[in-house]
């Protein structure tokens, strides 16, 4: 989940840098909310999440769960905007949504299981044949 985190989050702000020309032109014509979910301030709000996100996941801090489920929880920000806004193409984000599942399952469960790596590779570890991780 780390590396997905990396690179969305350097997708995110070229996102973010690549839309401030549209949204200096339509500073006033928007509601607040649109244009804090519609112009760059979205996209580098996600960018700055995922990127001390993957930060802590890289150097193993004392943080790595919480910025986890926070970075997972922008991805179901991601897939709401669009409901949120009354956009037409509402479900086009729905790869966001499975992300943001996945990377909450793995976060929310790591360190309730034997393995202390999480609840995937538990299970992968249970269901693996006998000779594969020594014995049991």
């Amino acid at each position: 989940m780390g590396w997905l985190f990396a690179l969305d989050c350097i997708c995110e702000l070229f996102i973010s840098v690549r839309s401030i020309p549209s949204a200096a032109n339509q500073r006033f014509t928007m509601p607040f909310l649109h244009r804090l979910l519609m112009l760059p301030t979205f996209s580098f709000e996600i960018a700055v999440v995922e990127g001390v996100a993957w930060w802590m996941i890289c150097r193993q801090k004392r943080w790595t769960t919480g910025f986890g489920i926070a970075a997972s929880l922008m991805y179901f920000l991601m897939f709401a905007r669009p409901f949120i806004l009354g956009l037409p193409d509402a479900w086009e984000h729905i790869g966001a949504l499975m992300v943001g599942i996945i990377g909450l399952l793995t976060f929310v469960s790591r360190g309730k299981y034997p393995s202390d790596k999480g609840l995937f590779e538990w299970l992968y570890k249970r269901d693996s044949p006998p000779g594969l991780f020594g014995k049991r």
